[in-house]
C-alpha cells in the first residue's frame, strides 16, 4: 500500500511529540519505550483493572478446583480408567469456566489499554469512567473478535504450527483496529491484514519480542514465588505471583500491539497529520 501523495514530510511531523511517541514511523525501541510510558502514565487504571480482573478470575477457578485438589490424596495409587474418566469429566467444566473468564478479562484489559494508548499518543489523560464509556459499546464485538481470532490461530497451530503463527501476526492488529477505529469485526480483520501485508516479518519481530518479555516476567514470578508455598494451597503465593505478573504483562502486550498498529498506519495513512491536528499542533 503506497503512502498518500499529499502526506507531509516525515521529518517535519516526527519533530512533534504531543504524547508518548513522535508523530511518524516508529523504531522498535520507540514502540517498547512508548508502551512502558503508557503503562507509567496510566498505571493506576491499567494495573488496577488488570489486577482486579485477573484476581477475580484466579480466585473463582481456584475455589472451584479446591474440592478436587482435596480429593487427590484419597485417590488410589493406581486409579482405574473409570475413576480417571470421572475425574476428568468433572474437571472439564471448570476448565471451560477458566477459559471463559480469562477471555473476558483479557478483552477488558486489551480494550482499556488500547484506549489508553489512543489518549497517551495525544498526551491526554484517561479516567476509568471515560475508559468504560469508550469500551462499553465495543465489548461484545471485541469479545467476538478475540474468540474468532483465537479459534483461527488454534486451528492453524494444530494443522502445522506455521499457519497458526502466520495467522496470529496477520490478524494481530485487529483488536486495536476495532477499538481505535470503532469498526466491525470483519472490517477490523481486513484492516489488520492490509496493515500487515508486506511487513509480516517486522510485525512478527516486535510482537515476538514482546511475547518473550512476557515469558521472562512470568518465569521470574514463578521462580520467586513457586518454592515459597505448597502448590495445592488455594490462595498460594504462586497464584498471587501469576496474578501480579499478568497484571503487568497483559496491558503491556496490548499497548505494544496498539503502538504497532499506530506505526503501521503512519506508513499507510495520513495518521500523523490527523494526530497532529487532534493534538492542536497543526
Amino acid at each position: 500500500m503506497n503512502r498518500p501523495s499529499n502526506q507531509p514530510r516525515w521529518p517535519e511531523l516526527r519533530s512533534l511529540r504531543p504524547g508518548v511517541i513522535p508523530l511518524g514511523p516508529l523504531t522498535m525501541t520507540e514502540i517498547f519505550l512508548g508502551a512502558v510510558d503508557v503503562l507509567r502514565k496510566h498505571a493506576a487504571l491499567l494495573f488496577g483493572t488488570s489486577l482486579v480482573t485477573l484476581a477475580v478470575t484466579r480466585a473463582v477457578v481456584h475455589l472451584l478446583t479446591a474440592p478436587m485438589l482435596a480429593e487427590l490424596p484419597r485417590l488410589p495409587a493406581r486409579p482405574t480408567q473409570t475413576q480417571l474418566n470421572d475425574y476428568v469429566a468433572r474437571l472439564m467444566p471448570i476448565s471451560g469456566i477458566d477459559t471463559a473468564l480469562s477471555t473476558v478479562a483479557l478483552v477488558l484489559v486489551t480494550g482499556i489499554a488500547t484506549v489508553a494508548v489512543g489518549r497517551a499518543v495525544l498526551g491526554k489523560p484517561l479516567t476509568l469512567a471515560e475508559a468504560a464509556r469508550e469500551i462499553a459499546p465495543l465489548a461484545l464485538p471485541l469479545l467476538g473478535l478475540t474468540v474468532l481470532v483465537s479459534l483461527m490461530v488454534a486451528a492453524g497451530l494444530l494443522a502445522f504450527l506455521v499457519p497458526g503463527v502466520w495467522l496470529a501476526v496477520v490478524f494481530g492488529l485487529a483488536a486495536p483496529a476495532l477499538v481505535l477505529e470503532r469498526t466491525t469485526i470483519m472490517r477490523a480483520l481486513r484492516r489488520s491484514r492490509d496493515l500487515v501485508y508486506g511487513h509480516w516479518w517486522q510485525v512478527f519481530g516486535v510482537l515476538a519480542l514482546a511475547f518473550v518479555i512476557i515469558l521472562g516476567v512470568n518465569a521470574l514470578a514463578a521462580t520467586i514465588t513457586g518454592p515459597l508455598t505448597p502448590a495445592d494451597d488455594v490462595f498460594s503465593l504462586p497464584m498471587l505471583g501469576s496474578v501480579v505478573a499478568g497484571a503487568l504483562t497483559a496491558p503491556f502486550f496490548a499497548a505494544v500491539t496498539a503502538l504497532v498498529y499506530v506505526d503501521r498506519r503512519f506508513h499507510t495513512d495520513d495518521l500523523a497529520l490527523e494526530l497532529a491536528r487532534a493534538a492542536g499542533l497543526r
